[in-house]
């Protein structure tokens, strides 16, 4: 049985950058949260405005300073690994092949790395700044009840309004009430939007951190592979193995798609976002060897 790919150092990896953004979701829910209804917030809005624009600033660092320390850390894990296997299966070298690969690799999945939490940060900061707005504009209402423009969400808040003071509840019910409402706005931390979809900030920076960290080790293993002229590869098998990933656990795959006997590589580790499934190189030779003594 193959076993787990770097589960341990990748899994300290992933709660490091997790813990960081449990602390920036805190700090900004709470920034939110604590400019009021009801009364002139523009000094209040501006500041808390800054405060989150410095927050992600400095989260735009710290995620760039992780992808550049970890993608290397994570293809290096994977490499030892490969090469480990490469040298049993007493594969040859390929002289020919260019030894800037690996390099350029994983500069390109820092770079993607880098590019998915620079998203999700802007995405942060968009619905902040949305968030901050509403507040702003429920206040201008609550001080005019003048409704002067469409705006879905606004088009709420004024029905609000218009419910507080028709049951003679006043100032006070109607601030409750879009209390409540911009306070679902903010949710639990579901500040990150992508493709449509809302995402709470922790969990969305462990969703990058924990596919990202698989995918390169894949990638590092089928480099190797192709430096040593190492064709098939295995999928791992795993106890209990979800249903997407149970089709392919154990499975051998050929990494040129030729191999007479073998079908192409066409699905790889990660599947899903908890997938913990790698490859490993193997041959014709490794899996007779298998077949004949188990």
């Amino acid at each position: 049985m193959t076993e787990r790919l770097g589960l341990i150092p990748l899994s300290k990896r992933v709660d490091e950058i997790s813990r960081y953004y449990e602390r920036l979701e805190n700090s900004i829910v709470r920034i939110l949260l604590s400019v009021q209804i009801g009364s002139s917030q523009a000094v209040k809005t501006a500041a808390a405005s800054k405060k989150i624009d410095r927050l992600l600033l400095e989260a735009n660092v710290y995620s760039r300073n992780f992808a550049r320390k970890t993608i290397p850390e994570a293809y290096e894990e994977s490499s030892r690994k490969a090469l480990t296997s490469l040298k049993v299966l007493e594969a040859e070298q390929d002289p020919r092949f260019n030894q800037k690969t690996h390099k350029k690799t994983q500069q390109e999945f820092e770079r993607e790395m880098i590019g998915f939490y620079v998203e999700a940060n802007q995405s942060i900061k968009k619905n902040s700044k949305i968030y901050l707005h509403l507040v702003a504009r429920a206040s201008k209402k609550l001080s005019s009840t003048q409704f002067f423009d469409f705006e879905e969400s606004m088009l709420e808040i004024g029905a609000m309004i218009d419910i507080a003071y028709e049951q003679h509840k006043g100032f006070r019910y109607a601030e409750k009430l879009i209390r409540n409402y911009l306070e679902g706005y903010v949710g639990e931390g579901d500040l990150i939007e992508i493709n449509g979809r809302r995402y709470n900030i922790r969990k969305y920076s462990r969703l990058v951190a924990r596919t990202e960290l698989r995918r390169v080790q894949t990638q590092a293993t089928k480099n190797y592979c192709n430096e040593y002229e190492n064709d098939l590869v295995q999928w791992s098998k795993h106890a209990n193995p979800c249903e997407i990933c149970a089709v392919l656990e154990g499975g051998i795959f050929s990494l040129s798609g030729k191999h007479p006997d073998y079908p192409p590589l066409q699905e790889e580790p990660p599947l899903h976002p908890q997938c913990e499934h790698n490859i490993n190189p193997t041959s014709e030779s490794a899996i007779k060897f298998r077949e004949v003594y188990g």
